[in-house]
């Protein structure tokens, strides 16, 4: 799974850097089960759009491996204090891979099952922070 990310991406959402903790646990066939102790493993989120998460982990995550991952939001520039914070839990798939420097491993993870109002609250997230200049560069 040792993929290089493309230095010219063409995507269909707009991502920010972000730096958050996420939680994940593998959900795949038999061939490529992952279990860690019985327990869900932590990573840090890399950057995120309304499609998808690029996480930090130290497990190698083969590419095509179902996932269900689990994060926490802050929209401070939220008008309700109701909608400034929201637990996101979605499906998704591993689409890329990548070892870093730090032996830990860049994996992208595309939404494969999030719901309207999840993904809405993700790209109001997203515009918020592209407005104060967070966009990925």
């Amino acid at each position: 799974m040792n993929e290089q990310k493309s230095s010219v991406e063409k995507r269909k959402y707009k991502r920010v850097n972000v730096s958050f903790t996420v939680v994940y646990e593998v959900n795949s066939p038999l061939s490529v089960r992952m279990k860690v102790n019985n327990r869900e493993v932590n990573a840090i989120a890399l950057d995120l759009s309304e499609g998808g998460i690029a996480v930090l982990t130290s497990y190698d995550i083969p590419k095509s491996t179902q996932v269900k991952v689990k994060f926490i939001i802050f929209n401070e520039d939220a008008l309700s204090t109701k909608e400034r914070s929201r637990w996101i839990e979605v499906k998704g798939e591993v689409r890329y891979g990548c070892s870093t420097k730090e032996n830990a491993f860049r994996v992208g993870i595309c939404f494969m099952d999030i719901s309207a109002s999840d993904r809405a609250f993700i790209a109001e997230f997203v515009r918020m922070l592209i407005r104060k200049g967070r966009a990925e560069k």
